[in-house]
């Protein structure tokens, strides 16, 4: 589990994976990734790619804000 705490107070995102599949995230604040989020939950995608080519936090969530 990787928690990231944002530039903006009030700001938190925890995303979770297992076995390299986000299976769940706890947004407080700016909410606006939930779609994208939520898409890569129901779809079961693997992120191995995207958590391999990540060195922290900051970068998974920009990874996953870049999906369409």
């Amino acid at each position: 589990m990787l928690a990231q705490r944002n530039q903006d107070p009030g700001e938190y995102r925890v995303p979770v994976f297992r076995d390299s599949r986000l299976v769940g995230a706890t947004l407080v604040g700016n909410t606006a990734i939930a779609p994208k989020l939520k898409k890569l939950i129901e779809s079961q995608t693997n992120c191995a790619g995207l958590l391999a080519g990540a060195s922290d936090a900051g970068e998974i969530r920009q990874a996953v804000g870049d999906l369409p």
